[in-house]
């Protein structure tokens, strides 16, 4: 008979190894990941295939599938997708699988407050598991408990909130987009940089129309100006009202180069009353709600903008045939208006 001191010990050897094994698990598929993206950048499709479906034959959990999905950008998951019905078969199955551990995880505000609490710890270990956790299961939502900080009194707590936003690449894209509304030139402005330094093709109208040479707040156009050398050649061209209507355009045709088919969550962002708001819509809708923002962003600065205008009715019957819109909101009486206004 084994000793109960024995017992323990014996637990605790088990649990060592078993937690190692679950490391060398998670190693093995991130390893996976990265050689069948190295081998569709290379042409080698079938290879990268027969990589995915090793990952599949590994049995991922949820959580597993999640943190795959964030590991690489969607342009790249889009990019398998397109080589065939068996790539695509397969990506949707790996997406498929992250999205019950993608909406328990994405929006927990309280774990976030945590985490971001983490960041403050003087241990740099300590800092940098924190900012991977933060990315891998709550993404986007991360900026609305961060966007604070880039008004802080303190420089290095404004520079450290810019560079893990930066950290979260294309996921803090739309939300960042959102805070430039925000009242405060310093948050704009910052918000301006990291955009910049994430090098997102969907910030560029944006950044242009805070960088026009008429815009009045020095600081925040001299921040977008920069963040416009940053971002460099974009798929956008024209001043900033042509840019922001091709940007709707491609989010009304669903062009991947703009819009991630592969979200666990579909998440579009306000700011309301000084704060990032986020609203979860459904697949059919997303690329239209996207579309409608930007269409309401450009009819602002421009109101009789008339291509927008047709553009925009076009959404909103678009949006009430999906059913994606809210009795409130009466999409279909308000594209009639905006209709018989452009005949």
């Amino acid at each position: 008979m084994i000793g109960r001191s024995s017992r323990w010990t014996l637990v605790a050897v088990l649990t060592v190894l078993l937690g190692f094994a679950s490391a060398g698990i998670a190693q093995d598929l991130d390893s996976m990941l990265n050689e069948a993206h190295e081998l569709y950048q290379r042409g080698r499709y079938d290879e990268g295939l027969s990589k995915l479906r090793m990952i599949l034959n590994q049995d991922p959990s949820s959580e597993d599938a999640m943190r795959l999905r964030d590991a690489i950008e969607f342009r790249a998951w889009a990019k398998m997708m397109i080589q065939g019905d068996a790539h695509a078969a397969v990506v949707k199955q790996i997406m498929e699988l992250a999205l019950p551990a993608a909406r328990e995880k994405g929006g927990d505000r309280e774990a976030i407050v945590a985490l971001v609490a983490k960041l403050d710890a003087d241990d740099w270990a300590e800092r940098a598991n924190a900012m991977r956790q933060l990315a891998a299961d709550h993404g986007e939502y991360v900026v609305a408990v961060l966007l604070p900080r880039l008004e802080s009194g303190s420089s290095e707590t404004r520079a450290a909130a810019m560079e893990w936003m930066r950290r979260l690449g294309t996921q803090a894209v739309l939300p960042l987009i959102q805070a430039l509304e925000h009242d405060s030139p310093m948050i704009t402005a910052n918000a301006l940089t990291v955009l910049g330094q994430i090098g997102d093709p969907r910030a560029q109208p944006y950044i242009a129309a805070y960088g026009a040479p008429g815009y009045p707040i020095e600081q925040v156009r001299d921040a977008a100006m920069r963040a416009m050398a940053d971002l460099g050649v974009g798929l956008f061209a024209g001043d900033a009202a042509t840019q922001m209507l091709a940007l709707a355009e491609a989010y009304y045709r669903g062009d991947k180069a703009v819009v991630d088919p592969f979200r666990g969550v579909y998440t579009v962002w306000h700011f309301a009353d000084g704060e990032l708001v986020a609203h979860e819509v459904t697949r059919d809708v997303y690329h239209l709600k996207l579309a409608e923002e930007v269409l309401f962003d450009l009819l602002e600065m421009e109101p009789a903008n008339g291509p927008a205008r047709v553009l925009l009715a076009s959404v909103l019957i678009a949006q009430a045939e999906a059913g994606g819109a809210s009795d409130e909101e009466t999409p279909l009486n308000n594209a009639a208006v905006l209709a018989a206004a452009e005949g």
